[in-house]
Parts: structure tokens; sequence; C-alpha cells
């Protein structure tokens, strides 16, 4: 791929990933932290059950806001070498979705989407907080 396409084929999507990875971080950690602080005393760490509600919460509100960069990340790194070669970057691929499928193609699948990552991010952040709390004693 790099001999025919050059080395710069093998980072197709790489920009539409930074943002989504960059926005979800932001969008579940502000939500988690504040749930946090809701369900617990100040100072207290929340039991793992609500540990993991916030979480699965947290993931819930991200997930959707930043499925279209998803989607975009998707379709950026699925595009044949022919349509690469002809440079459609990520506003590109945007404008082309937008003109030939409209806005929802860019929520395609988010409700897969939402049902795996909520529970993910409340099993990631339940056993973070536990690993934490146990090596904190």
């Amino acid at each position: 791929m790099t001999r025919a396409h050059g080395l710069q084929s093998l980072w197709r999507g790489l920009s539409a990933s930074l943002w989504r990875n960059a926005l979800f971080s932001g969008a579940y950690r502000t939500t988690y932290e504040a749930l946090k602080v809701r369900v617990a005393p100040a100072g207290v760490q929340p039991d793992t059950g609500a540990t993991f509600a916030c979480g699965a919460t947290g993931g819930t509100v991200a997930a959707p806001l930043i499925h279209p960069f998803d989607v975009l990340k998707t379709r950026r790194q699925a595009l044949s070498m022919q349509d690469a070669a002809r440079n459609r970057d990520t506003i590109g691929v945007v404008r082309e979705i937008l003109k030939t499928e409209g806005w929802r193609a860019l929520f395609a699948g988010v409700q897969p989407r939402i049902a795996k990552i909520a529970p993910a991010c409340g099993i990631m952040i339940a056993c973070y907080e536990g690993v934490a709390r146990y090596v904190s004693r």
C-alpha cells in the first residue's frame, strides 16, 4: 500500500479519530465527574454500583456526541485508493455524505454504539476506581 499510494495512505481517518477521541474523553469525563460528586458526599468515593452507573451514564451522553466523527473515520478508512487519490479529506467526506445521504447518515448505528459504550464505560471506570481504592490503602 505504501509503495503504491505513499506513507500517508496509512493515516487515512486519523483527524476524525483524534476529534472523536478528544471529544469523547471530554464529554465522558465531565459527565462522570459531575454525577460522581452528586452521588457521594464530598471527599468520599461512591461505591462500585454508583461508580458503574455514573460511568455508564457518561458513556451514554458522550456516545451520540462523537458518533458522527466515528462515521467519518470509518468512511475515510474505507475509501478506495482511487477515491483517496482524488484527495478526499474528511471535510470532503462530510460534504459527500450530507449531499447524497443527508445529516441522518452521520448518526447511522448510534443506538448499537450506545448499547456497547454505556456498559463498557461503566465497567472500565468501576474497575479503575476499585483498583485505585485498593492501591491507595
